[in-house]
C-alpha cells in the first residue's frame, strides 16, 4: 500500500469518526465541521489528492456506519468536496520571474476568489433542492415557512404579528444565511488547520487570510438575473431568487471585510475596533450587509472605470 493511500485511509477514518460521533451525540450541526479538520490538515501537508480520496473514503465509511444514503451524501456534498476544493485552490500558485536580477515571485491563488466559487456552489445546491421539492405536494418555501411558523407561533402569541408573512420572509433569509455560515465555518476550519501546519513548518503557503481580490464582472449580471427571478417567477423561483441574492452577497462581504482591514491597518487600536465590529456582525447581521454593500459599491466603481476605458482596465 502506497504512502498516499495510507494517508488517505487514516485521514478518512479520523474524519468519518468525528462526523459519526457528532451525529450520534446529537450535537449542533456546527460541530460537524470538525470533521473537515483532518481533510484540511492532509490537503496542504500531503496533497489535495489525499484530501479528495480521504473525503470519498470517509463518505463510504459514514454510509456503512449510519446505513443512510442521505447522511453520506450530505457529508460528501457539504463537507468533503468543498474541503478538497479549498485545499486544491489554496495550494495553487504561480511563479513569476520579472527579471534575472530579482528572485522568483510566488503568487498564491486568492482565498477571496474561493468564496465566489463556494457561493456559486451553494446557490446551485439550493437550486437543485428547490427543484426537487417543486415536484412534491409542498414546495421548499412552503415547507420552511411551516417549520418557521411553528417555531415562532408561541413567541408571537403576545404580539400582533402576521405569522405567515414573517415565516415567508424568514425562510429565504434562513437559507441564504445558512450558506453564509457554511462557507465561513469551512474557511475558519481551513484557517485553523493552515495555522497549525505553518507552526509545524508542514505547508508552503505563508497564510490563508483574505485580502482584496478581483471580482468577476459577470457576478453582477448573475445577481441581476436572480433579482429579476425574485420578482416575476413562481413561488419556488421567487424564493430561490431572493435566497440566491443573499448567497451571492457572501463574497462581497469578504471583499468589504478585506477593505476594512486595509483601511484600519495603521490604526493604533485597530484590533479593539475590529473585535467589536465582528461581535456586532455576528449578533445583529446588519453590519454584514453594510460590508457586503461596500464590496458591491467597490465592484461597481471598478466596472464603471473598466467600461469608461473601453474595457482595457484591470478587474482588480
Amino acid at each position: 500500500m502506497s504512502k498516499k493511500t495510507t494517508d488517505s485511509l487514516l485521514t478518512a477514518l479520523l474524519s468519518s469518526a468525528i462526523f459519526y460521533l457528532v451525529l450520534r451525540s446529537g450535537l449542533d450541526f456546527v460541530f460537524m465541521f470538525l470533521s473537515t479538520l483532518p481533510l484540511f490538515l492532509a490537503g496542504p501537508s500531503k496533497s489535495p489528492e489525499v484530501s479528495l480520496k480521504a473525503g470519498i473514503l470517509a463518505t463510504i465509511f459514514i454510509a456503512l456506519l449510519t446505513n443512510s444514503f442521505f447522511v453520506s451524501l450530505l457529508f460528501l456534498l457539504v463537507f468533503a468536496l468543498p474541503s478538497w476544493y479549498i485545499c486544491r485552490m489554496s495550494t495553487h500558485h504561480y511563479d513569476i520571474k520579472i527579471n534575472q536580477s530579482l528572485p522568483t515571485l510566488r503568487l498564491w491563488y486568492p482565498i477571496g476568489v474561493i468564496t465566489i466559487n463556494l457561493a456559486i456552489y451553494g446557490s446551485v445546491l439550493l437550486a437543485i433542492i428547490t427543484a426537487i421539492f417543486a415536484t412534491q405536494d409542498t414546495n421548499l418555501p412552503q415547507q420552511l415557512s411551516q417549520i418557521i411558523q411553528n417555531e415562532i407561533e408561541n413567541i408571537s402569541k403576545n404580539y400582533k404579528i402576521d405569522i405567515h408573512l414573517v415565516a415567508q420572509d424568514v425562510s429565504f433569509m434562513l437559507c441564504g444565511f445558512l450558506v453564509w455560515l457554511w462557507c465561513i465555518m469551512l474557511l475558519a476550519h481551513a484557517w485553523i488547520a493552515s495555522s497549525t501546519l505553518i507552526r509545524m513548518n508542514m505547508t508552503k503557503r505563508p497564510n490563508i487570510v483574505i485580502t482584496p481580490f478581483p471580482m468577476p464582472h459577470w457576478l453582477l449580471t448573475l445577481m441581476a438575473i436572480w433579482a429579476l427571478a425574485s420578482l416575476i417567477g413562481g413561488e419556488s423561483m421567487r424564493f430561490l431568487g431572493k435566497a440566491s441574492l443573499i448567497i451571492l452577497l457572501l463574497p462581497y462581504f469578504f471583499q468589504g471585510a478585506a477593505m476594512l482591514h486595509n483601511n484600519v491597518r495603521n490604526w493604533r487600536n485597530r484590533r479593539f475596533l475590529l473585535f467589536f465590529i465582528y461581535i456586532f456582525t455576528v449578533v445583529l447581521w446588519w453590519p454584514a450587509m453594510i460590508m457586503a454593500g461596500a464590496g458591491v459599491w467597490h465592484h461597481i466603481k471598478i466596472l464603471n472605470k473598466h467600461l469608461s476605458s473601453g474595457g482595457n482596465s484591470s478587474k482588480s
